[in-house]
């Protein structure tokens, strides 16, 4: 178990509430409040995960022929309080003391100088099939990260040995991910409901958490070489519309007894009657699901060092929305 929490931690804290033995209406209510929490956080944190890749210190490569392909890996965090709260409320005991959740990402990108126009145009994506974890191997996780941005010079000063190039830029991401696994034997789940106590079995059970989210970029950088150092500082802001949920898939019974389409409508009428709206129960299991929009700033900067061809970028970056922070490490072939 100590295990599973630590290689698996979102996982876990949400099957094991979900499947615990029993638990109340209040207890549901508070569950579920708990996962509209968890999402807020989580969609604050994805867009600005979505921002790792294509971070060069170079304000501007300069036009076409120049060119770069590279690989960058980072990671962002973000705050374990929602998480906590949500094991607590589902009576589940995370024995790590960490403050903040690493998230991490990879991806291999490509940067074009622009034609006629001061311009540059870059492309990412990072991509991770479902794989198992070390330590659970019933575990697996999955990752996508496709990206692009257009970068427009505003400010040439290549010649001038004290003023930067400044660009601005505009960009897309799309992030998908997940973690899913095998949670041992079925569980049992119990209300009562208009006097009536009714049994939920949920046989051979899995758990999958997943989210997505599609994130449009605005930043604004400022670079400038000296010898083979490059420093630079930038801006960014990011509005995003994020997914992100659980679904418990398993052998529904109710009462011992195969689930039938009424059961699941009369089920899902007690789920609404408490204003739980977004979890939904089917002949599959149980699940729910969280829209967000947001409004994301960051703030982030660096330096690259210049070797001949080759670039080594080192960035720091910073979410101004929850104070959380992030880093990342890229080479890259540069002309």
């Amino acid at each position: 178990m100590k295990k599973r929490i630590f290689v698996l931690l979102f996982a876990l804290i949400l099957v094991t509430g979900i499947c615990s033995p029993v638990f109340a209406q209040s207890e549901l209510s508070n569950i579920q409040n708990a996962v509209v929490e968890f999402s807020e956080d989580i969609a604050k944190a994805l867009p600005f995960n979505s921002s790792l890749g294509l971070n060069w210190a170079d304000a501007h490569i300069g036009n076409f022929p120049h060119f770069g392909l590279g690989l960058s890996m980072g990671v962002t965090t973000m705050d374990m309080a929602s998480i906590r709260n949500l094991a607590r409320y589902m009576n589940t005991d995370i024995s790590l003391d960490w403050n903040k959740m690493p998230i991490p990402a990879y991806t291999i990108e490509g940067r074009l100088g622009g034609l006629l126009l001061p311009f540059d145009a870059g492309v990412k994506v990072g991509f991770l099939p479902a794989m198992g974890i070390p330590g659970a191997e019933d575990v697996t996780y999955t990752n996508f990260l496709v990206g692009a941005d257009l970068r427009f010079l505003i400010l040439n000063n290549k010649t001038n040995i004290v003023l930067p190039n400044v660009s601005v830029g505009v960009g897309v991401n799309y992030l998908r991910g997940g973690i899913g696994g095998d949670m041992g034997e079925g569980q049992t789940l119990t209300y009562d409901f208009m006097g009536m106590v009714n049994r939920i079995e949920l046989g051979r059970p899995t758990v999958d958490l997943t989210w997505d989210i599609i994130a449009f970029d605005a930043k604004a950088q400022v670079s400038k070489t000296f010898a083979i150092l490059t420093p630079y500082l930038g801006v960014g802001g990011t509005y995003a519309r994020s997914n992100s949920g659980y679904a418990v898939n398993a052998d529904v019974r109710l009462n011992g007894n195969p689930v039938n389409q009424q059961a699941i409508n009369m089920l899902n009428q007690f789920i609404n009657f408490l204003n739980l709206e977004p979890v939904e129960l089917s002949t599959d299991g149980i699940s729910s699901t969280v829209q967000q929009s947001t409004f994301n700033f960051r703030a982030f900067g660096g330096s690259s060092i210049n070797l001949s061809l080759f670039r080594l970028d080192l960035t720091g970056f910073y979410n101004i929305n929850d104070n959380n922070f992030g880093g990342s490490l890229g080479i890259r072939v540069q002309l």
